[in-house]
Formats: structure tokens, sequence, C-alpha cells
């Protein structure tokens, strides 16, 4: 691997490379093999001054889990923990692990992995920088560029699973974790310390009690090795893991139709034909011969299939360009300047928003589908998806006397919803005879943004309704992919009124959250100059989400709660709506009670409030601005269409940026 850089290097730059290399290491690691209990372990790291320690899990649940135990103990000083305090005063912990992580922060416990918030995350490497945090619980997955200086890593296993079967871990990928170990101008020597099976530690600990006893040794049952998320590992693995040469690198290239899009309009930008400057870049990787020839293949399949499209055209070549027989290709005028096709399915989008009606009442929603279709499944969010629904049901079923066995026989029926899935399905069939590298598992009809916005909840809500609280980072990236997706992917011209405000939304409530997903993108979309952008990342300027400052996306916000509002009064679930807003100053709160009586009125004159399309529309919910609040002016709507009945409410502006979301005062329900 070392040797086809080299020569890459030389060829491109027509020097000769040099190439520098050494196993010597600033700070000296040792290495120690621990048939203790994980506490034990812990506890003679701090005992002895190894702290701080980056404790090794292989799930987010164990780093989680762990750190809560570990709140038992003493993990820090006195005098540190009121650094701790000084150092996170003002931070916002405003989502449901938030709360969590601020209690194992104080006591001098971190969380680090990717399914933190990214400001959450950076306030950990923070305080690791500062030596405030004595243990950190996190994932291998922390990065190499990762400010998290430590003097111990301790690896709770040597096996993870890697997404098909449990293994040992690659000799790369415990020298990376293992290499963390030991702090340049701090240490003298770093610690690398792993613990034995946890069936192997009770199996000794059970032999050293029954030692000298014959009856108890005879008796002596010894624990087995798990059946299932279980590949053996013992000194000589950890061994031959700190001492082995690390694994070759293996390219990794591919040909996309985002590839395509952006060498071909680079190239025409400089004035060079497209298609030749794909297949020099090509011919260029470290790919072998026959892979080259591959991605070749597809190459000319992807740029025949956006000419197709009309996302590339043809242009007469000039005197500038060397084009292929006669013409250059380029990016089409009629795209937006920042469109992109940045998934594998992002062309199949073309074709589908063909198939939809834009003048049907749930266009915009339909149009969300079809790019959430084209995103990886976030598997912890639909499997918490999939619970809910299952618990709703088990719920209906037990209250309607069904037997147990029937009950399980339907809750086994339970799929997870995937809206105009069918419709989907039958345009990639179609598409699939024109694109054949497309394979129809890459479609994964799915609906998480769409069930957020159609739901009315605040990415809060949401986190609660569905105990996302371990996955908040999970849960942003997705919503952060779908908001590129629809803003990039969609072609304005298919962008009625009611898309641009899904887009607003999703673009409010990523902001409103963490910004820092989306500024550097942003960045990039506005064409600022790479060493801002650059400068930028080197050092953040982490700003406070604030939700109010998109205000066209926080508006869509405030019709969702509202509308979310709406719909519970008009299921009469008070108590649900009840805890949907809060009480005017100086009033009394509002009840299940209060709010039946303020609703009675209605529900006398009514038989029901309609809560269709036009009910959710912006003409029933009339917003007014103002430097301090919002007044919303919801109309109930009834079977006769009198829609006499308004419900008022106050959207209070700085609770709303405290909350990240909108903060619903109900001042009346009345003619």
């Amino acid at each position: 691997e070392r040797r086809a850089v080299e020569e890459d290097l030389e060829t491109r730059t027509g020097r000769k490379v040099a190439h520098v290399h050494s196993s010597d290491r600033p700070v000296p690691l040792a290495r120690e093999y621990r048939e203790k209990p994980l506490h034990d372990t812990v506890a003679d790291l701090l005992e002895s001054g190894r702290a701080p320690i980056y404790v090794v899990h292989f799930t987010q649940r164990a780093a989680a889990e762990h750190a809560q135990d570990l709140t038992s103990i003493e993990v820090v000083s006195k005098e540190t923990k009121q650094k701790i305090k000084e150092a996170i005063s003002g931070f916002r912990w405003d989502t449901p692990f938030g709360k969590d992580l601020s209690r194992f922060v104080k006591h001098g416990v971190g969380v680090h992995h990717a399914g933190l918030l990214p400001r959450y995350r950076l306030l950990v490497e923070k305080l690791a920088a500062k030596g405030l945090l004595g243990i950190i619980c996190g994932t291998d997955t922390l990065g190499v560029g990762v400010n998290v200086p430590i003097r111990s890593v301790l690896f709770t296993q040597l096996c993870k699973y890697d997404g098909n079967k449990t293994a040992v871990l690659t000799v790369r990928d415990f020298q990376q974790i293992a290499g963390r170990a030991g702090r340049r101008g701090f240490d003298t020597q770093g610690w690398v310390v792993a613990e034995a099976p946890e069936h192997v530690v009770e199996n000794k600990k059970a032999r050293m009690k029954a030692e000298g006893d014959a009856k108890k040794m005879k008796k002596l049952v010894l624990r087995q090795p798990p059946e299932r998320g279980y590949a053996h590992w013992d000194a000589a693995t950890f061994e031959r893991l700190a001492t082995a040469t690390p694994e070759t690198l293996e390219p990794r290239f591919s040909v996309t139709q985002g590839m395509v899009l952006e060498v071909v309009s680079g190239a025409f930008d400089r004035h060079a034909d497209g298609l030749r400057a794909l297949l020099t870049l090509i011919r260029a990787s470290h790919e072998p011969r026959h892979r080259r020839f591959v991605h070749a293949k597809r190459a000319v399949a992807i740029v025949r299939s956006l000419l197709e499209h009309g996302v590339l055209v043809r242009e007469k070549e000039d005197d500038a360009r060397i084009g292929f027989r006669g013409t250059v290709l380029a990016p089409s005028a009629d795209l937006q300047r920042d469109f992109s096709l940045h998934q594998g399915l992002s062309l199949f989008v073309f074709d589908a928003l063909a198939r939809l009606d834009p003048l049907a009442p749930d266009y915009h929603l339909d149009v969300l589908s079809v790019v959430e279709a084209t995103l990886e499944d976030p598997d912890a969010i639909l499997l918490k998806q999939l619970d809910q629904l299952k618990k709703e049901k088990l719920d209906a079923m037990k209250a309607d006397g069904i037997p147990y066995e029937e009950r399980m026989v339907e809750l086994e029926k339970i799929k997870l919803p995937a809206p105009r899935a069918e419709l989907l399905y039958e345009v990639l069939e179609a598409f699939g005879e024109k694109h054949p590298w497309v394979g129809r598992e890459e479609l994964r009809p799915k609906s998480i943004a769409r069930d957020a916005f159609e739901r009315g909840a605040s990415f809060v809500e949401y986190v609660r309704d569905l105990g996302l609280a371990r996955s908040e980072g999970v849960l942003l990236r997705y919503l952060t992919d779908a908001f590129k997706g629809i803003s990039q992917n969609v072609p304005d011209a298919a962008k009625t009124d009611a898309v641009r405000d899904v887009i607003d939304w999703l673009g409010a409530m990523v902001r409103g959250v963490d910004a820092s997903l989306l500024d550097e993108w942003q960045r990039i979309r506005e064409g600022k100059d790479t060493l801002e952008i650059v400068a930028a990342v080197v050092a953040p300027v982490v700003e406070e989400p604030d939700v109010t400052r998109d205000v066209r996306g926080f508006a869509v916000m405030i019709r969702n709660a509202s509308f979310r509002l709406v719909r519970a009064l008009a299921r009469r679930r008070f108590d649900e709506a009840a805890s949907y807003v809060v009480a005017p100053a100086g009033a009394e709160e509002w009840t299940p009670v209060s709010l039946e009586a303020a609703m009675a009125a209605f529900f006398a004159e009514h038989s029901e409030v309609v809560v269709d399309a036009d009910a959710r529309s912006a003409a029933a919910c009339m917003l007014e601005r103002d430097l301090v609040r919002v007044r919303v002016r919801q109309a109930l709507h009834d079977p006769e269409g009198a829609d006499e009945y308004v419900v008022t409410l106050d959207v209070d502006l700085a609770a709303s940026r405290e909350a990240s979301s909108p903060v619903l005062t109900l001042v009346a329900i009345a003619r």
C-alpha cells in the first residue's frame, strides 16, 4: 500500500518522494491483561493514578449504562467537581439524554459516541482537554482527530459485531484506539488494559472460592461462553493485537451519480471535457485493472442516464475544449445552482416525482417520502418505531380481551409504515431497466421525518415519544440528511409552497437543536472561501441553538404544534392536550378538566372537530409575530363549515428559544 501511494505521488508531482516513518512513541505504552470484574479494574486504575481513563464499549447502550454505574464511586475530587460546575455553567441540557449526561459530567464521567448530539460530544472533548473528566465511557468509533487526551485505555472486550458477524478486533482497529493512551507532555507512560471475557472472570472467581474444598470443586459448574455475540479472546489475543503489523489498506473507489455530476461540472468550468476527466480519474485510481474496467462501464452508463433525465446536456465543443464526438458534457442550465445527487437513488427521485400529483393535499408529504426512501435506514429509530406500534397494538388487544396466543400472532403481522411504497417500487422496476446497477434493496421506504411532521412534534417531543434518548445524534443526522435531500435532490419546479414549508420546517428543527451539521454545508453552498471553511472547522464557533431565528421554519413548527393540540382536542384526549400548553402568567394551569370545559360549547353545537388537510393548512392557522411573541389564531373546523370557534395561543419567543421548540400559551377557546 505504501509503495502504491509513493508511486502515485511521484507520477503526479514529478518529484522524488521521501518515505519518513517511525514506530517509536513519544509516550511509551504498558500493557496489562485483567481477569478481574470491570468495576474492580476501574477502581484499581483510579487508585493507582492512571486516570483519565477511556473505557471502550462496543454499543452505545453499554457506554451509557456503565456511565450510570460509575456515579456510585468517587471518580474525581470535590475541587474538580467544582471546576466542572463552573465550566458547564449556562450550558443547555434540553434534550432527554442531556439530563442524564449532565448528571454524569458533574460526577467527572463523560460519554462519547456517535449517538450523542454534536454539541454534547464537543463539550465532553473540551472538558477532557482541560483534564476535568476522570473517566470517559465511549465506543470504538473514537475518531483520529477527536481531542480526548487520555492516560489509560481500557477495553471491555476484544471482539465486536461488524454488521454481519461477531469477530475479534482487527489489528488496525485495536492499535488505533490503544494508541490514544498516553498524553504527550503530561505522561511519562500510558496504559492499555484489556478485560478477559466475563465468563472467564466469573469462572476464575468461582474456582478461587472452591479451592481447597474437594466437595465444592466436584460440584463446581463453570459458566460457558455466550452462544451469540461473542468471539473468543485471551491474553495471547491481546498480545497479538498489540504487536502485530496492521492489515493492508485496500482502495474503496466507487463511481456514483453525485461524483459524475461533480466531475463533469468541474471540468466544464475549467473548459475541459467531463467524460474524459471522469475516465482519467478512474484510470488513475488504485483499483486493480478489472475493477477499473467495471467502474468505467458504470460511469458511461450513469452519464447516459443523466443525459436522458436532462441533468446533463451536450454542447458543441469550442476551441478551448477537446470534446467527445464533437460535443462536451455540461450541467443543465435548468437546474438550481446547488442541485446535487448525493444519494445512490437521487436520480430515481426525478422519475418518482413525475408520478405524483402536485395538486393532491398530501403532495408535500409524498415528496418527503420519496426522498426518505433514498436515505440509509437508521436502525435504532426504526426499531423504536416498531416497538411503539407493537405496544399500542398490544394495549388495545389486552383491553379487548384477546387471548395471548392470538395477540402474539397479530403482533408478528405489524410492519413499519412505508408511505407510497407500492408506487415507489413500481417506479423502481421501470427505473431499474435503464439503470441495471440499481438493486431493489437500495430503495428503503420509511416514515421518520414525515412521521415527525404529521405528529406536529418538535425534536425533543419526538425523542420522548419514541424513547430515542440514546440515539439523539442518529435522529439529528437523519433529519439533516432528509433536509439536504429534499433541498438539493428535488428540482425547483417540483417545490410547491407546501414543499418549501416542509424544507423550512426541517431546517428550523435541525438548527434549533444543533446547527453545526448544517453550518459547513451552508458555507460551501454559498461559495465561501476554502480557507474560511477550514478555519471554521478547526476553530468552530459554537452558537446557542435558536429555533426562532428562521422565521418561516419556526412558523411551520408553530402550525404543526398548534395542529397537534387541535388533534388531541378533536379526539377528546384532554390529558394529552394539557401537556402541550401552558397557562398565561397569573392564570391557573390548564388541566384535562378545564380543557374539557373550554371545549364544551363547541361540542354542544357540533359532533366533532374536523382534522383534515384544510384544517392543517396555513389558512386555518393565522400568525402575527412581533418582537417578543407570536399570536396564533387556530380555527376549529366543524362538519357544518361554520368554523366559528378559534383556539387563541401565544408563543413566547424567549421561552421557545430556551426549549428549542414552540412553547404554546393557551389564551382561550371561544367564538
